[in-house]
């Protein structure tokens, strides 16, 4: 009788098979959850931006007096008094303080301004990831008038 210590190939070939379907499972299952982690980290940033960037138009509004009068709206830009401005360009949504700028938001796709009847509506939309749609959120201001 012969001593047997080790693998046939078929054994071998079984063995490497096996190893190799299960870590295909389990880089599907890692690819996948990180695909959707990043999905949400990416919406969660997005949604934090345009909250602060309404939070800082809203403080801006309520410390200006006489907003009425100072309120001035163009295409993607809206001018309260003469100091202080909110335009968007190339994805990011910009703060103009007298000759300074601040970077208030990044990846916002949209920056409606309106203003009617002493009312201030400003609508604000964040690029959607991938296949996802975009996030909005719009905050309406009374800030008087006529």
């Amino acid at each position: 009788m012969k001593n047997r210590n080790g693998f046939t190939l078929i054994e071998c070939i079984l063995v490497l098979s096996i190893f190799t379907i299960v870590l295909s499972v389990v880089m599907d299952l890692y690819l996948t959850g990180y695909r959707m982690y990043r999905s949400i980290e990416y919406q969660v940033e997005t949604e934090e931006n345009i909250r602060v960037a309404l939070n800082r138009i809203s403080e801006t509004i309520r410390r200006t007096d006489q907003v009425s009068k100072k309120v001035k709206i163009s295409e993607n830009q809206l001018k309260i008094d003469n100091h202080t401005s909110y335009e968007l360009k190339n994805g990011i949504l910009r703060e103009w303080i007298d000759s300074g700028v601040n970077q208030l938001a990044h990846n916002i796709s949209i920056f409606e301004p309106s203003l009617e009847d002493g009312l201030l509506t400003v609508r604000i939309g964040g690029m959607g990831y991938r296949d996802n749609p975009p996030f909005v959120m719009e905050q309406t201001f009374y800030i008087g008038g006529e």
